[in-house]
């Protein structure tokens, strides 16, 4: 089914190239290798803080992916550069001024990085994309369900109204 009123902006978005992955690879396995460091091995009494739940995500990611294909590298940019703003609690990392000058680079590769968010926007799209696929196709199938059971609802009306369809009346 189509959808003329949906745009789906991964067919309008550039990703990049292999070339520009590798540089980007080397700096994001460099950041999460620094964040590992400084995140303590015991979670703390807290818990852990947004950037430190997101540097352990891409840690393992790394470990049982690797980022040598594009669809995984790509899906943790995503993680890294897509929260609005990346905050620490100081005083659950190893060292809090080191925790600080380590919020301060990954801020920057997260909103300066035009390579890097370029990839983590195409991998968003990508994911809007292939949701709306599923959405669209699940509400499909209910809906021939309801028709098949003859349990229609109001969407269901208005639809086979719009195409002409007569619904026979009680009476």
């Amino acid at each position: 089914m189509k959808d003329p009123d949906v745009v789906f902006p991964h067919d309008t978005l550039e990703t990049i190239s292999v070339s520009e992955m590798a540089g980007l690879r080397d700096e994001l396995e460099d950041i999460v290798e620094r964040g590992w460091e400084l995140i303590p091995r015991e979670e703390p009494e807290m818990g852990w803080d947004k950037l430190q739940k997101v540097i352990r995500d891409l840690h393992y990611a790394h470990e049982v992916a690797g980022w040598d294909e594009p669809d995984p590298l790509l899906d943790s940019l995503s993680k890294l550069c897509s929260p609005p703003k990346i905050e620490i609690v100081q005083n659950r990392w190893r060292d809090p001024g080191l925790a600080v000058e380590f919020r301060d680079r990954v801020r920057e590769f997260a909103d300066k990085n035009e390579l890097a968010k370029r990839g983590a926007e195409f991998q968003n799209a990508h994911r809007y994309q292939l949701a709306m696929r599923i959405a669209i196709r699940g509400a499909q199938e209910f809906a021939d369900y309801r028709r098949r059971i003859g349990r229609l609802d109001y969407q269901d009306l208005l639809r086979l109204s719009e195409y002409g369809c007569a619904v026979p009346a009680r009476g």
